[in-house]
């Protein structure tokens, strides 16, 4: 028996949908690269509609103490809530979406938040990971028809 992960980071999610979609849809894309920015796409609807889950570690980042005793620490994960990833407004700027309240890294596992007058809040959510089975579940990986496999007789 094989063990399956639970989660997988938000890059690690994006690739998986692009591999997935370029296989099903050989005539529109050429590799799964192609495939990247409708991949996001199709995340973000799936995450505002609250289909796929996402949990990430608040953070409040701050200017260090300048002495501070060593401690053990541990990431607290919070569920991110399925409102934050509305994406009427959505502008890619690189590798970096800008959405109604946030800005998703992409390749970070990140996002930024914003507030009301779209100053920075000074709060992120980082190390993002989805849930493989929400995953599976809505975005299934698709079976090559025979006809379409190259044989070798």
């Amino acid at each position: 028996m094989v063990y399956k992960h639970r989660y997988s980071s938000l890059r690690e999610v994006v690739q998986l949908i692009a591999n997935r979609l370029a296989a099903a849809r050989q005539h529109k894309y050429a590799n799964a690269d192609a495939a990247i920015d409708d991949a996001r796409e199709q995340l973000l609807e799936a995450l505002f509609e609250g289909t796929i889950r996402a949990e990430g570690v608040r953070c409040y980042p701050t200017a260090p103490p300048a002495y501070e005793r060593a401690s053990v620490e541990y990431d607290e994960w919070y569920l991110i809530d399925k409102g934050v990833w509305s994406h009427e407004r959505c502008e890619a700027v690189g590798e970096t979406y800008r959405l109604n309240t946030i800005s998703v890294h992409w390749n970070e596992d990140f996002i930024d938040y914003f507030d009301s007058d779209d100053e920075w809040a000074e709060c992120i959510d980082w190390k993002i990971r989805l849930f493989c089975a929400d995953i599976d579940r809505e975005f299934p990986a698709t079976e090559v028809p025979a006809e379409a496999s190259p044989s070798y007789s």
